[in-house]
């Protein structure tokens, strides 16, 4: 056991089921807000179901981050530009 958490610190993962098997329970209560499922229950989840949570807490929160950055720098070339003000202020008028 101690091979595989050691592997997890490096960020190689495991092999071992019973602890993918924890890893995907936090990850399902992560989703949920709550400690609602164990490592017991993940055999009686369908792989559908473990695929799209596993998404939600991987890969929304970059996904929300990228489009952050990407609005902020809209937003500070929008704020820069020369003539973007003034001609968005002329179309309400």
């Amino acid at each position: 056991m101690s091979d595989e958490l050691l592997a997890l610190s490096r960020g190689q993962g495991t092999a071992w089921t019973p602890l993918q098997d924890l890893l995907l329970a936090r990850k399902v209560n992560t989703a949920l807000g709550g400690a609602l499922v164990g490592p017991w229950d993940i055999g009686s989840l369908d792989e559908a179901t473990l695929e799209v949570i596993a998404a939600y807490v991987d890969e929304l929160p970059g996904l929300a981050a990228g489009r952050e950055k990407i609005e902020s720098a809209l937003a500070r070339w929008r704020a820069d530009h020369p003539s973007y003000g003034k001609h968005r202020r002329s179309l309400r008028h």
